[in-house]
Order: C-alpha cells, then structure tokens, then sequence
C-alpha cells in the first residue's frame, strides 16, 4: 500500500473556532494512495473525502466500481471497501480531497453530489488528474493562503462534476457553484491588474451583489478578501522564489502603491513585512538540515 500526501500544516482551518462565518469551507489535505488486489479497509473520518480511482476495480460498501469512476463519503459514518482480486485488474489507484465546513453540504447538493450518493462515473478523468498535478508539484503548504490555493482546486473538481452531472433534477441548483468557479477562476488571472468586484461580476454576468452574497455564503470572504488573500499568496511565492525587488513584486500582484502592498501584506502575515518574510524565508532555508 503506497500513499502520498499534500497537505496543509497546522493553520489548516482557514477560520478559528468561535470566529467563523456563518458559512466556510476549508480542505485539510489530497493525496495519493495504491492498494495491492484483495486489500480491503474501513474509513471513518469528520469531514467530506472525494475520491477518483484511476485504475482497479472493487467495491465501495456494495457498490462495484470500475475505473474511471469517483465517489463520496459523508462525515462521521464507516465506509468499507475492498479491492478487486482480480490480478489482471492491477492495482486500485485512486487521489482523494478532505474537506469540511459548514459551506461544504451546500456546495456538494449545488454541485450535483448530494443528494444522490454512492459511486459517479468520471468521464472528465484527465482534467482531474491535471488539477492533482498540480496539487502535488506544490512547493510546500505551511500558510493561509496554501489553504486558499486549494480551495480553488477543489472548486474546479466541484465544477467540473457539476458540468456533466445528471443526478440533479433542477439544474438551476448547479448555477451558484458555477458562477463561484468561474469568479474564482477570472481573479487567478487577473489579479494583476487593478480589480473591482464589478469587474469580476461583470465577468461571470452577474450582479456585484449577488457575487458578494455567494461568496460569503460559500466560502466565508468577499470577493474583494479572496482577492486580496489570492495576491498575497503569489507575493509570498515571489518572496520565495525570485530575487524582484519589493516594488517588482507589488506591481506584479496588482498593487499601483508599493506601501500600500506593504501594509496590506504585513495584516496577513501577522505584522511581518515582505522584507522581512524573505529574510526569514532565506533564514530557514539555510539552517535547515539536509536530507
């Protein structure tokens, strides 16, 4: 049995008990997992596990299943399964994404997964082995905005399903999902330049207001903090791994002020300035001990 983890440290709940929205959603971790014909295992766990199998064959519960294909467990419940036995059918392949929140049910029933359960076919395999890629050749996961990093993956996973999904009767439900993804997806290229929530509205035909409410519904922020937590994540990434100066990497996130880029960077990272994250970043790396 192989597995493979990807996944956020400690801060991994993007808000504290006590101080959560009325509606959030956070990923704990994806990975990777390879299980030999005949293993059988009993999963348990409190939070939403998506999975893709991409090769193999077996049994979910007692319902077969047959590569390509996914399916989804539901917090708090046993789930038993077992790997087909057959030599020929090789081994049961299959990536997976935990995630949880009091968002997550209603993403899932607007995405086409609930309430229709058990084993769904996944005829778009390719582009979800793209977004694990992805995933997996992420340098590290130690902040917030990692944990927003992979929100976004699992919003294109929820997308994709609810593009081709025919378990939902009132496809009008499935539209929510699709106008975050598709906002999402404009804000990941386009926050470079100078964004307002009209223009990411715009982009997704839908009113600023209407954006604002989706959003705080289904992932706790405004468009206008996603955004702002989005640039900073690809500033820290440029802190990291590049030698731009400051002001090269305020304009390159979208940021016309440089100090301005200071002071906002320095509230998401718990007062530190992007100066001195690089310096601590360098620090780290060269006291660190080697393999």
């Amino acid at each position: 049995m192989i597995h493979i983890l990807f996944k956020t440290t400690g801060s991994s709940i993007v808000y504290s008990e006590g101080t959560a929205p009325d509606s959030y959603i956070t990923v704990v971790e994806a990975g990777f997992g390879r299980q030999a014909p005949g293993h059988s295992y009993r999963e348990s766990r409190n939070c939403y596990v998506l999975h893709y199998v991409v090769s193999g064959s077996g049994f979910c519960g007692d319902q077969a299943l047959t590569a390509p294909c996914g399916f989804l467990l539901t917090p708090d419940e046993d789930h038993m399964f077992s790997v087909g036995t057959s030599q020929e059918a090789g081994a049961w392949e299959h990536y997976w994404i935990l995630f949880r929140g009091t968002g997550a049910k209603a993403l899932l029933e607007g995405s086409g997964f609930i309430p229709a359960r058990g084993v769904f076919s996944v005829p778009y395999m390719d582009q979800v082995l793209a977004i694990f890629r992805d995933l997996h050749n992420k340098d590290s996961y130690t902040d917030k905005q990692d944990v927003l990093y992979m929100i976004s993956k699992l919003m294109e996973l929820l997308s994709l399903h609810a593009s081709t999904s025919t378990a939902i009767k009132a496809p009008e439900k499935r539209i929510p999902q699709q106008y975050i993804s598709k906002a999402i997806a404009y804000i990941e290229t386009s926050y470079r330049h100078s964004l307002r929530e009209k223009d990411i509205a715009d982009a997704v035909h839908i009113s600023p207001k209407y954006l604002y409410k989706l959003f705080r519904r289904e992932l706790g922020k405004s468009p206008t903090q996603y955004l702002s937590d989005y640039r900073m994540y690809r500033a820290k990434s440029l802190l990291k791994t590049t030698a731009l100066s400051i002001k090269e990497i305020s304009d390159s996130v979208g940021f016309q002020n440089p100090d301005y880029f200071c002071h906002v960077f320095q509230k998401h990272a718990d007062g530190v300035s992007p100066t001195q994250y690089r310096k601590q970043i360098r620090r780290d790396s060269e006291t660190k001990p080697e393999g």
